[in-house]
């Protein structure tokens, strides 16, 4: 006799199939153009046995020895070394690694407390088609990854955590200034979520803000973070480049990743986000106002409206806004052994696919070889 399908179920199986998307993306053989860079600069990291303080590839440097920073160092000495267990398809391991990895932190951030319920499903299916175009073996998965954790966190505080419980922030931000250079969005969203209690408890709801008691510990858990960046092969110079990068704005125009989502039917994953954050304005104009949900989501569709690569972070705080609008009034968390098995379960079929499909033949390097 057949049995109703659950919510978690439902949710699980959802899962599965949406899993499908990252795991199909990480089949494609076709190396992405800043790979050869990065397994470079990870094969120099290895043999030479110290990260470079000067640009060792181009001649222009070699002449003049102009300072260059290798703030992605851990991340290619990851990737050089999966090329050297197995070769490029070992780099498409790694790949499969990383967008699982991504794809299971959203995943849970976005289902965590909803019990399965339909809204969460079809706000995880557009972040995941948000997601499409970042599939592939980069390092601002760890950007992803820790970002969503982040906010996690700072909304958890606000919602009454101790401070303390989130120490693990402090190792998280010591290992991302070593992976990735944007671990100062991190820092964004903890001072957002500092400067917008301050605001409510001086001026716009003092009566319901946080004490005092618990701002303190918040704000030594942000100074530790920060502190933490600084244990890096450069130290102070990272901020260097993060400064060089928020002023000098010529790369905007040349760089296709920097330049601002259009919305061509070729790149229809910027309608999953236009749909995400049109819909995180209609729910919180529909409910009471969060002010630090209504301030993370204006800087995040700022961002992610200006940079092609930074349009997951509008996805995941409006993803956050409309589901925490949306919070069921008892709330249940989906199991994580559950959501691993239903990602696995994902790659497993792709890989069974494509094993079986068309042109499985032509290797990773024949197709690489062709195209570079």
């Amino acid at each position: 006799m057949s049995q109703s399908i659950t919510p978690r179920q439902r949710a699980l199986f959802v899962v599965f199939l949406l899993a499908l998307f990252p795991a199909g993306n990480a089949l494609q053989p076709r190396m992405d153009e800043d790979t050869w860079w990065h397994l470079a600069v990870g094969k120099y990291v290895v043999e030479q046995r110290h990260v470079p303080s000067e640009d060792p590839f181009s001649r222009i440097s070699q002449e003049e020895r102009l300072p260059w920073v290798a703030y992605s160092w851990l991340h290619e000495i990851a990737l050089y070394g999966a090329y050297q267990l197995a070769g490029l398809p070992g780099v498409l391991a790694f790949r499969h690694l990383l967008d699982s990895l991504t794809f299971f932190t959203v995943a849970w951030f976005v289902l965590r407390q909803s019990g399965g319920s339909v809204i969460a499903l079809a706000v995880l299916a557009l972040v995941t088609l948000t997601l499409v175009p970042m599939m592939l073996e980069r390092p601002w998965h760890y950007t992803i990854v820790l970002t969503t954790l982040t906010i996690h966190a700072t909304l958890e505080w606000r919602s009454g955590e101790r401070a303390w419980k989130f120490w693990w922030l402090m190792p998280a931000f010591a290992l991302w200034a070593n992976l990735h250079i944007q671990f100062v969005l991190g820092f964004g969203v903890m001072g957002l979520g500092l400067c917008v209690t301050l605001v409510e408890r001086y001026w716009w709801a003092p009566k319901t803000a946080p004490t005092l008691q618990r701002l303190l510990p918040w704000t030594i858990l942000l100074v530790a973070c920060f502190l933490a960046t600084f244990l890096n092969p450069y130290h102070y110079r990272l901020y260097v480049v993060v400064w060089e990068y928020a002023t000098q704005t010529g790369a905007l125009r040349v760089v296709s990743e920097l330049a601002p989502p259009d919305f061509h039917l070729r790149n229809w994953w910027n309608w999953a986000l236009l749909g995400l954050l049109l819909w995180a304005v209609y729910e919180s104009l529909q409910s009471p106002v969060r002010l630090f949900e209504a301030a993370l989501l204006v800087v995040a569709a700022v961002l992610s409206l200006r940079m092609q690569r930074d349009i997951w972070f509008g996805a995941i705080v409006a993803a956050a806004v409309i589901t925490r609008c949306r919070r069921p009034a008892d709330p249940v968390s989906l199991p994580i052994p559950g959501l691993i098995v239903a990602i696995l379960a994902g790659i497993l079929l792709t890989r069974i696919v494509w094993h079986i499909g068309p042109g499985v033949d032509r290797s990773a390097e024949q197709v690489n070889r062709e195209q570079y």
